[in-house]
């Protein structure tokens, strides 16, 4: 019985570092001013209700939709942006 429980063990153990091991790899995208971000240096992210990203730069606010950013500078009280947050009506 102890064989048979060790067997065990170790076909459990196994099958676990073999899945791990096989685990999908996800591909990265890193997005610069080159691709339309306001900044390199981001301050702070909010995924808000509706799925976008937003990110608080050193030069505005960037919103991304998972294809193109759309930069908001004016009306800022300043050009770097330290906190982002969503109300529950949607106000940001």
């Amino acid at each position: 019985m102890r064989l048979f429980r060790a067997i065990l063990l170790f076909g459990f153990v196994s099958s676990w570092i073999v899945r791990g091991a096989a685990a999908e790899r996800l591909a990265l995208k890193s997005y610069t001013t080159v691709d339309g971000l306001s900044s390199d240096r981001i301050n702070c992210i909010l995924r808000d209700s509706q799925g976008f990203l937003w990110f608080g730069t050193w030069d505005g606010i960037s919103r991304f939709d998972g294809y193109h950013f759309v930069n908001i500078v004016q009306g800022l009280p300043g050009p770097s942006v330290n906190a982002l947050l969503e109300t529950r009506d949607g106000t940001y």
